[in-house]
């Protein structure tokens, strides 16, 4: 979550709550609706500042880009500087890309330990993937979830399917 879209939500609702005065027989009411959701947008730009801090910034190092039947192979490193009671879950899927909804031709999920690192926690990354899975028009997405207090960790990685060009 990015606190920054939550502190401008809530200041935007809250110039137009006092800017534009409303007339009418439920005007106090609908007055105090916007104020209480203000104060919900505010409160949830408190909890993503908050996450923030401690989660901080993932980053996904990679050996190679994820083909079937090879092995995918790297390590996430994390801002996070305590020992997480729960292991790291992660899900490596390859999904058909479309308009509407993706919907996954292949997934698989492993239990990461994390490892301390100079700046934080570091995940490594390992999964096998199988061969024969058809790749064309699809997408690689890595999700990290740890359920441990004092905040939930969720991170999302999507992988390109092709190497940049140099």
């Amino acid at each position: 979550m990015q606190p920054g879209c939550f502190w401008a939500l809530a200041a935007g609702w809250a110039i137009f709550t006092w800017a534009v005065l409303n007339t009418g027989v439920l005007a106090r009411e609908e007055f105090w609706l916007n104020v209480a959701f203000v104060i919900a947008i505010v409160l949830g730009a408190i909890y993503a500042t908050i996450e923030q801090k401690i989660v901080g910034d993932s980053t996904l190092i990679i050996d190679g880009l994820p083909e079937p039947g090879h092995g995918f192979r790297g390590k996430i490193e994390t801002t996070l500087n305590n020992e997480r009671t729960s292991r790291f879950k992660l899900r490596l899927q390859v999904a058909r890309r479309s308009r509407r909804r993706s919907s996954a031709i292949w997934e698989s999920e492993t239990i990461a330990n994390p490892i301390r690192g100079e700046k934080g926690l570091i995940l490594p990354v390992e999964f096998s993937v199988p061969a024969g899975i058809d790749v064309a028009n699809s997408a690689w997405s890595l999700v990290v979830r740890s359920w441990s207090p004092p905040m939930p960790y969720l991170a999302t990685f999507f992988l390109p399917q092709t190497p940049p060009e140099q």
